[in-house]
């Protein structure tokens, strides 16, 4: 009950990796990173047999129909991109980048649709260069797709502003989720 007296200070949004109504499951992949906020010590400490209460599955982070799908992100964008590339067809065209600090940060991606890694190796994950070099490079078929950017807020705004700006996207065919900010608690 004290979650939700308090929300601000014990509710968290986590992505699902896996969902499985028949069977009343469900996964969460969760990375951990340095920092003190409440979901990662939530996430340290919590052990098999814990109670923990879920919501159902909520949001508007998910793909949509268009000839082809681009996902751009960091190593927190991983676990929404999973079920997402899993949802698409076999035969859907799908481009990408996932930028991590190291490729030991690199959280594995189901077949058979692979994103491009690139790695910051010391570099600010804040508005990330890397990234946004790794975009610009991509060979896209055009401007008619539907993006997929999520990360650190600055980042995506850069990312989103380059395809607007670089490429001529339309800035309604760019959906993007910013899922944290230095400084800044609880923001997905």
């Amino acid at each position: 009950m004290y979650g939700l007296l308090r929300p601000a200070e014990t509710l968290r949004t986590y992505t699902i990796w896996d969902f499985l109504p028949e069977e009343r499951a469900i996964e969460l992949r969760v990375h951990l990173y340095g920092g003190d906020g409440i979901g990662l010590s939530w996430a340290r400490e919590a052990k098999p047999g814990d109670q923990v209460t879920f919501w159902w599955p909520q949001g508007d982070f998910f793909t949509r129909t268009a000839p082809f799908h681009l996902f751009v992100g960091d190593e927190t964008a991983g676990a929404a991109f999973g079920p997402m590339l899993r949802a698409l067809a076999p035969s859907a065209r799908v481009y990408g980048v996932l930028e991590s600090e190291g490729v030991e940060h690199d959280l594995p991606m189901p077949g058979p649709h692979r994103l491009r890694r690139v790695h910051r190796n010391g570099a600010p994950a804040e508005s990330s260069r890397t990234l946004l070099a790794a975009v610009a490079d991509l060979d896209l078929p055009g401007p008619t797709g539907a993006a997929y950017v999520a990360g650190e807020a600055r980042t995506c705004q850069m990312i989103r502003d380059h395809l607007v700006r670089e490429r001529d996207w339309d800035r309604r065919s760019i959906k993007v989720k910013p899922f944290w900010a230095p400084g800044k608690r609880g923001l997905h």
